[in-house]
């Protein structure tokens, strides 16, 4: 399953059909996803007490195609471009939000990083979106276009 993550203002739409770990680009989806109106009472404290996050929201996303994910949106203060320290980032949040993947009984987790330029009532961004998926052998993968599965 390919994945990519899309930010348009406040608005965000996942599509299926383009692989994660892709930067932010403006299209339209071809079938949108629905979000579960059952907010998954998952809990992400800091994986450090020295770094705090912002998480913006968790929700379950079901796709016209594909297995349903749970997504974590949050704001990083990394910039986009460093990829190195912001993967270095989610995969410490990866290591707390997997737990909630799995009491979810889903096999796919979505962490997407957001960083505002600027403050205010209106903020523009930049995301990156990160897709975790779960093997038939059990173990996690993060799907990267170096990594892509089929």
């Amino acid at each position: 399953m390919k994945i990519r993550a899309v930010s348009s203002g406040f608005v965000l739409v996942l599509m299926v059909g383009c692989t994660g770990g892709h930067s932010d680009g403006v299209q339209s989806p071809a079938s949108p996803p629905s979000q579960s109106s059952a907010r998954p009472s998952t809990e992400i404290p800091p994986p450090s007490p020295a770094k705090q996050f912002r998480i913006a929201g968790i929700g379950k996303m079901n796709f016209s195609k594909g297995d349903p994910a749970l997504v974590l949106n949050y704001e990083t203060d990394i910039s986009i471009d460093d990829k190195d320290s912001l993967r270095k980032e989610v995969d410490k949040i990866w290591e707390t939000f997997r737990k909630g993947v799995e009491k979810a009984q889903l096999k796919v987790g979505v962490i997407r990083a957001t960083r505002y330029e600027n403050t205010g009532f209106l903020r523009q961004g930049k995301g990156f979106g990160f897709v975790f998926t779960k093997g038939d052998d059990g173990k996690w993968r993060l799907l990267d276009d170096n990594n892509e599965k089929k």
